[in-house]
């Protein structure tokens, strides 16, 4: 068995189930997306009258990528596209293109909106430059709207030209949700090749010309509205596009494959999504966690090695470092110096554990006893949930290269379905390096992340500190950081892994977690690696 996680795009045309007002303009929710964890199964889309899009990032302009030098001489080009397949847009036949939406940082010459329609270029349009704004996003407006067709595949792309050795001209979020369609690359517009982390904040406007609200929602799975009991819905704005965003949250979904609706509720009818998100309930037997990729290093030739973190485990011991420190760093700050650290675990690294599992303790190697404060933390989906200053007692037995033990007042349930994150935020002597960094592979963003922010004046939990990493600043390793969770599961480690370049398997039955792959020739190749279960 090979580990999997659904994740869906559904879509969001109106289905009429009965007359509506001739005043009135209604329509189904839309921008719908499903992931199901154990026996819960999240969905998140906008409201009916909200903008509507298609798209496979978050819009978060986390990085970016710059040109690919060739004549000097020459303005410099380079495209970003996302691709739809003809089964991508069942569900939006007959909607109408108007514009692409892409992000602006660089402030370069020119860009250029195109939509390509199986392979050609049929609509373009060219961004106004003069509502250049770093770190804004600028809708382009189409020549020719484009109206979706049956059994086609799209790509809807930017064209950036500018000056010589510009970087961070194609912005693009976090993580590649969409391999091979959200994070394709051109230097030409016909030859596109997936560049993986983070997919490109490029997206297609589609006319919304919905006006009339719902007056709430409603889940539908397999036919049969769910039980209310069992779902809880609740809104918020998108934290980095600003757009009103529902969540939907289903409980106790049995084990099995099932079709997903949105219902939008208006007085005297229901209006569905037309497409319905496929999820799949894995008992816990079945599921488990991914590898993550650590790095690369050249073996000569054409030949480069693979580094890759194994999956967790579960039990009782919840990281990604080890309890021996190799390195250590502090605080910059001349007085009051401070450091945030912390490990993070997405729903799917925390799969392993079971759906009961708990945090008792955390626990550290402080290289130095020049602790002045502890203050414990848990964040659940990048928001703090939890804190608590250390006991006198736990930081009167702080020593060098000993163990730390801090524990929880109240034991913190990791709930399956979000991202969690715990540490701590110590202040030290000035000029010191107390905080323990492992030798292992670096599991980068999830055990290296640490943050100089001040605590917010409102709160410690209303902080949102500014996070960065060891390996950003030449520091291999994670944190000696490690949490005790208590009513924990342990599961198998893999039987294995597959590899694959640009979507074609190069090996499998891996045993190791690095591998040695010799490439044809120059060029930028996109790996993806597959933990086996047996």
């Amino acid at each position: 068995m090979k580990k999997t996680l659904t994740r869906s795009l559904g879509a969001a045309l109106a289905a009429m189930l009965c007359t509506a007002p001739a005043y009135a303009k209604r329509g189904g929710a839309h921008t719908l997306v499903a992931d199901a964890y154990f026996q819960q199964v999240r969905l998140q889309w906008r409201a009916s009258e909200a903008p509507k899009t298609l798209q496979w990032h978050d819009d978060y302009d986390y990085n970016g990528d710059g040109f690919i030098n060739s004549d000097l001489q020459k303005a410099q080009v380079a495209y970003a596209g996302a691709k739809f397949t003809a089964e991508d847009l069942k569900g939006y036949v007959g909607q109408v293109v108007d514009g692409i939406t892409f992000a602006q940082y660089r402030n370069v010459s020119k860009v250029t909106g195109l939509v390509y329609e199986n392979g050609e270029v049929i609509s373009q349009g060219v961004a106004d430059r003069s509502k250049y704004e770093k770190n804004t996003t600028l809708k382009i407006n189409l020549d020719s709207h484009v109206t979706i067709k049956e059994n086609t595949e799209y790509i809807f792309a930017i064209k950036v030209e500018g000056g010589y050795n510009m970087d961070f001209v194609l912005m693009k979020d976090k993580t590649t949700d969409a391999p091979g369609k959200g994070d394709l690359y051109s230097t030409d517009g016909k030859t596109w090749v997936a560049t993986g982390a983070g997919d490109y904040l490029v997206t297609a406007n589609l006319v919304n010309k919905v006006d009339e609200a719902p007056t709430g929602y409603s889940v539908m799975m397999d036919g049969d509205f769910y039980n209310p009991a069992d779902v809880t819905i609740t809104s918020a704005p998108n934290k980095y596009s600003g757009v009103v965003e529902y969540t939907a949250i289903m409980n106790n979904v049995p084990v099995g494959n099932h079709q997903v609706y949105v219902s939008a509720d208006y007085p005297d009818e229901h209006r569905l999504s037309s497409t319905a998100c496929k999820v799949t309930i894995l008992d816990f037997a079945r599921s488990a966690p991914s590898a993550h990729y650590g790095y690369n290093t050249w073996a000569g030739d054409f030949k480069h090695v693979l580094v890759w973190t194994a999956p967790l485990t579960g039990g009782s011991n919840l990281t990604w470092g080890s309890a021996e420190a190799t390195l250590s760093i502090g605080g910059s700050a001349a007085k009051d110096t401070k450091v945030w650290f912390r490990n993070v675990f997405t729903a799917d690294d925390l799969t392993a554990f079971g759906t009961n599992a708990k945090i008792t303790n955390i626990k550290t190697i402080f290289t130095e006893a020049v602790i002045n404060s502890v203050k414990i933390f848990v964040m659940k989906d990048g928001v703090i949930d939890y804190a608590q200053d250390a006991a006198d007692i736990e930081l009167s037995a702080i020593q060098a290269n000993k163990e730390s033990t801090f524990a929880l007042d109240t034991p913190y349930e990791l709930t399956p379905g979000h991202t969690y994150a715990y540490g701590l935020y110590v202040t030290h002597t000035p000029k010191a390096h107390p905080i323990g960094v492992t030798g292992n592979v670096a599991v980068d963003g999830r055990g290296n992340t640490f943050s100089v922010t001040s605590p917010s004046s409102k709160g410690f939990e209303k902080t949102s500190p500014t996070w960065k990493t060891l390996k950003s600043g030449g520091i291999p390793g994670n944190w000696a950081l490690y949490a005790t969770v208590e009513d924990a599961t342990t599961k198998k480690a893999p039987s294995g892994y597959t590899l694959a370049r640009d979507g074609k398997v190069i090996a499998s039955g891996i045993t190791a977690t690095s591998y040695t792959d010799e490439v044809p020739g120059p060029g930028r190749y996109v790996y993806t690696l597959t933990a086996d279960y047996g």
